[in-house]
């Protein structure tokens, strides 16, 4: 066996038995428990949006949606295209968070 012929069979044997090692991030459509994070990250924009936020609290909203977005995407990643049930608990305990957030901030405007 020459060199070209050793190479080209690791070539074709690589290829055939790791296709996974080329692919790119996958989008597994309808998958739930991604729906269910997205929908719950759409709710707490949607109410960032309706409240009357000053130009810090929204700067500040956007920059941690932007990273929440950016974590889950890394999770994504991570999971060939799945959330796994932990990357779920965490992210809503974060989407949790930013409620809370939006929470003291529409009591504490209400006590000015």
């Amino acid at each position: 066996m020459n060199i070209k012929q050793v190479v080209s069979s690791l070539i074709i044997g690589g290829v055939l038995f790791a296709p996974g090692a080329f692919a790119k991030h996958q989008r597994i459509p309808n998958h739930p428990r991604v729906n269910q994070v997205n929908r719950r990250y759409n709710r707490l924009g949607n109410l960032a949006k309706k409240d009357d936020l000053s130009k810090g609290q929204d700067a500040r909203l956007k920059k941690q949606g932007q990273a929440f977005k950016k974590e889950e995407q890394t999770m994504r990643k991570d999971d060939h295209g799945h959330l796994t049930k932990a990357d779920q608990k965490a992210l809503n305990q974060q989407l949790n968070k930013g409620r809370r957030e939006i929470n003291r901030m529409d009591e504490h405007d209400e006590n000015k």
